[in-house]
Formats: structure tokens, C-alpha cells, sequence
């Protein structure tokens, strides 16, 4: 009796344990439009339509460019970058000082990011993106996906 007892103990807990999954945020796909810099003006812009809320506390966030195109010609070594930003007000957001920056100059895969032990868990976060300090006659576009994580 105690056997079968344990048993059914033993197989209720391992059924537990298959149907708990932990819960990421779903990958949030990405068009950044036109990005341009203003002469003197190097800010990340958000792009507010595409937020994503941060379900694991201090896991890296993640990104994935497709596709990227710069109007006129770069010289190779400058590119867009991409960074977790904050609502701060009803139409203000701040880049997140804590977590690393996606530098781009290609399409690449999925690759991931630090925040830097920071990030908390139960927050939106949306995508920044800017261009190269360097690239003031040009603009460029990219699309993808990302992950606050």
C-alpha cells in the first residue's frame, strides 16, 4: 500500500513539474523607420510601438536585426545602435543607463546584452535607436526583433 501510495505521490509531482514552464516575454518584432541625427543631437529615439515587458528580473535582453540600409554611403566602421529605454512621462522615455548598447554596422543574428545586474522584472521596456555619432548627411532603417527578457 505504501508503495503504490508513493508511487501515485512520485507521478502527480513529476506531471507538476512538465506543466510549469517559466515565462519569458515574447520576442516583440521591430521597423525603426527613418533614423537620422539631428546636427548636435546624439539621443536614442523610442520606438513606442513596440514595447516589451521584462518577465525574468536581470536576464540579458536580445535582439535580432534582418534587415539594415543606410542611405548614401558610410565608411564601414559606423552604424545604428539599439538600447532598452523607460517611459518616464506621458510622451518622454530614458534610454536605461545600465544596460549594454547593440552597436550594429550589418544584419546579424540573435545576440544578447547585459543589463548590468539591473532590469527588473514586470516592466515595459521599448527599443531605442540611434545612429552613429559620426553619420550626420545620411539615414538608415532596420527591422528585426528584440527581447527585454
Amino acid at each position: 500500500m505504501r508503495k503504490k501510495l508513493l508511487t501515485g505521490i512520485m507521478t502527480a509531482a513529476m506531471v507538476m513539474c512538465l506543466g510549469v514552464t517559466p515565462a519569458f516575454a515574447g520576442n516583440t518584432n521591430y521597423a525603426t523607420g527613418k533614423v537620422t541625427n539631428v546636427y548636435g543631437t546624439f539621443t536614442y529615439r523610442a520606438m513606442t510601438s513596440y514595447p516589451n515587458k521584462k518577465a525574468t528580473a536581470n536576464a540579458m535582453w536580445f535582439m535580432n536585426i534582418s534587415s539594415l540600409n543606410f542611405a548614401g554611403s558610410i565608411d564601414g566602421t559606423s552604424g545604428i545602435t539599439f538600447k532598452p529605454m523607460l517611459r518616464s512621462g506621458n510622451s518622454s522615455y530614458t534610454e536605461v543607463e545600465d544596460a549594454d548598447a547593440a552597436w550594429a554596422k550589418t544584419t546579424m543574428s540573435t545576440k544578447y546584452y547585459s543589463w548590468n545586474g539591473h532590469g527588473p522584472a514586470n516592466v515595459t521596456y521599448y527599443l531605442g535607436v540611434r545612429l552613429d555619432n559620426r553619420l550626420r548627411n545620411t539615414s538608415a532603417t532596420a527591422s528585426g526583433y528584440w527581447n527585454a527578457n
